[in-house]
Parts: structure tokens; sequence; C-alpha cells
């Protein structure tokens, strides 16, 4: 919530913290940076959205790259449930990025980013706003 705060007094300061953190943050603390860029208020300028998919893209990258015994780590879980629920609020206000985003993802071989596109498809805010490119992505999971 500090991070939501420092954001909605100034994003750029929000933007150069998550910068400096991300480079040697545990996965708990990605997921207190996703979540702190999640917040609605503050997702009002494009570039900042845009900002927000980036650094989300490559924390997806790298869990792609967690060993077995990092993914069974309460860390890994506790920000695998967060991206599960955070892309979508950038999707939504940046849908031809974000859908761009969730379809990478979703061709993954990596099962844990799949969980979390098929979450972020669950979300009304992409769900019933953008249903036909909610279905593309859907498509490109397994067992679709």
């Amino acid at each position: 919530m500090a991070l939501q705060l420092i954001g909605e007094a100034d994003r750029e300061a929000l933007r150069e913290i998550a910068q400096q953190w991300l480079a040697e943050a545990s996965l708990l603390e990605k997921r207190a940076i996703v979540a702190g860029l999640a917040h609605p208020p503050i997702l009002g300028d494009k570039p900042f959205v845009l900002f927000c998919l980036e650094l989300t893209a490559s924390i997806l990258k790298s869990l792609a790259f967690a060993d077995a015994v990092e993914r069974r780590s309460a860390g890994f879980r506790v920000l695998r449930q967060g991206l599960g629920y955070a892309i979508s609020v950038f999707v939504e206000k940046t849908p031809a990025e974000g859908f761009a985003l969730l379809r990478e993802a979703a061709s993954s071989p990596d099962a844990d980013l799949r969980w979390i596109v098929r979450e972020n498809l669950k979300k009304k805010r992409l769900s019933s706003r953008y249903p036909g490119e909610a279905q593309v992505v859907a498509n490109l999971l397994p067992g679709k």
C-alpha cells in the first residue's frame, strides 16, 4: 500500500523505486512492486501503464526460469497469485499492448505462466469489456 500512496503522489518516484528494486528483488518484493503498480488511480497515462507492462513482462520472463524448488516456495505462489490479477488491471488500460503480453504468455510452454493468463482472463474487466480479444488469448492456451 505504501507504493500505491507514493504512486498517487508522484508516479515518477514510484517508477524509479520499482526499477531500482526489481534487479535485486525477492519474489515477495516483486509481488509488492506489481501490487503497488496495479492501482487504478495511478494508471491514468499510457506511458506509465506501458512501463507497468514492461516491468511485468520482465517478471514473467524471470518466472519462466525458476527451478522446481523455487516454484514450491511461498514467495513464488504469492507472486504468481498477484500476477493472476494485476496484469488484467494493466490490460484494461492499454488493451492492444496488454493483450499482446497475454498472447505471448499464453503461448509459453511454462504452465505457471499459462495459469497466470487463465486467471487474468477470468476477470470481468477483460472478459466483459474485451470478449473477442480475451477469447483469442484463451484459444492459445492448451486444452482450448
